[in-house]
């Protein structure tokens, strides 16, 4: 059975808050020095982040979650812009993560886009519904605090088969890749000797030819 975000469970009475918890706990897990942050009252942009906020310090990376499974109407954007801006206005850092339980709309991804192209000098990535079920993939624990009863026997060795399928085929690629490029290294180490006789036969050619012209030129 598919990850639903709009039923998920846990311990709070709202989806929107088991879903914090959520990426809470996600992030605590990818990150073990992340830390999240108590947004009552406000969260400048931030609900976990990784580094320091403090003083002169720099964040490494600020997370931030929207509980929005819907389409973003321009309100829901805006809220998402505010956030943002909250977080570079008042903090030094390298990264903004934006955590939402949807896959965008191609119009959502222009905005994105644009949005994202507005703030260089900070990096700015999403992690869509897409990323967060891979995630939730590598923790079963996680899984079954918040999606309780979601995967029958069958489905739980299927998943376990998609991972260890994904991270076997990153493996061999890799090892494909250093393979090619010593290939690459042996033929072109090969190929020296013969470009540098080249090289030496074309020089002495014109030596060669240059003194022909000077034997010819009258005194």
């Amino acid at each position: 059975m598919p990850i639903d975000f709009a039923r998920i469970q846990g311990p709070s009475a709202s989806s929107s808050a088991n879903f914090e918890k959520f990426c809470a706990q996600l992030i605590s897990l990818e990150f073990p020095a992340a830390r999240a942050v108590d947004g009552r009252g406000g969260d400048g942009g931030v609900d976990a982040f990784v580094g320091n906020l403090s003083g002169t310090g720099e964040a490494d990376v600020v997370f931030q979650f929207k509980f929005f499974i819907e389409t973003l109407t321009p309100g829901r954007r805006k809220q998402i812009e505010e956030s943002l801006t909250a977080a570079i206005g008042c903090h030094r850092l390298k990264k903004w993560i934006l955590c939402i339980p949807k896959v965008l709309t191609p119009s959502e991804h222009a905005w994105w886009e644009r949005i994202s192209c507005n703030h260089l000098v900070t990096d700015i990535e999403l992690w869509d519904e897409t990323i967060l079920v891979q995630l939730l993939l590598k923790y079963p624990a996680l899984r079954e605090e918040f999606f309780p009863d979601r995967f029958s026997e069958a489905q739980e060795r299927q998943l376990r088969d998609l991972v260890q399928d994904r991270d076997h085929y990153g493996t061999q690629r890799a090892k494909r890749q250093r393979v090619s490029a010593h290939w690459r290294l042996v033929a072109l180490i090969a190929l020296c000797p013969a470009i540098i006789v080249c090289l030496a036969l074309w020089f002495m050619s014109d030596e060669y030819q240059i003194q022909q012209i000077l034997a010819k030129a009258p005194v």
